[in-house]
């Protein structure tokens, strides 16, 4: 357990600096200079091999070290839409730890919010409204009305008898 630690925090420290662009101007210090030495070096093999040898030993070991970086914090991002997914009133609790499941899973899941993106769309295009209760079973169109309404491209309207508002075109 302490190695991990040791290693997520150099990996961590060593991915905040090399994202800064003190890093990237170090880097490009450091060809520059190789090529301005190239010259003094009548361009010899040793010369062409320093930036070769140097360049695929630390992209090696950046690999790994941006993996890390990545796969913490997609794990962290992940944590938080599940527990996003799971304090929402009408969300579908099937979506929690989605990344876990197969391919064949996740594209079945695709098609089923591609019908729905392409059934809301296509009210849209024929005028007419819907609602958009957040206690409906999967809110997708309500989502892409009050879009619309940010942008003033819809009205929107409060039926006072169910208690839930519509976007008319």
């Amino acid at each position: 357990m302490r190695i991990n630690n040791g290693y997520s925090t150099f990996a961590k420290t060593i991915s905040r600096f090399c994202g800064r662009p003190r890093a990237f101007t170090f880097a490009l210090t450091v060809v520059i200079v190789w090529i301005l030495t190239g010259p003094i070096f009548n361009f010899s093999d040793t010369w062409q091999l320093v930036i070769n040898d140097g360049t695929t030993i630390i992209t090696f070991l950046m690999v790994f070290l941006i993996q890390n970086t990545q796969n913490r914090d997609t794990g962290a991002i992940q944590l938080k839409l599940d527990e996003l997914i799971r304090a929402t009133r009408g969300a579908q609790n099937a979506l929690l730890d989605l990344e876990k499941l197969e391919e064949e899973n996740l594209v079945e899941f695709k098609m089923k919010y591609q019908a729905l993106v392409a059934s809301a769309r296509n009210s849209i295009s024929q005028g007419s409204f819907i609602p958009t209760h957040p206690s409906h079973h999967l809110n997708l169109t309500a989502l892409f009305y009050k879009s619309l309404h940010l942008f003033g491209l819809g009205k929107r309207h409060f039926d006072t008898k169910s208690h839930e508002y519509y976007l008319l075109k």
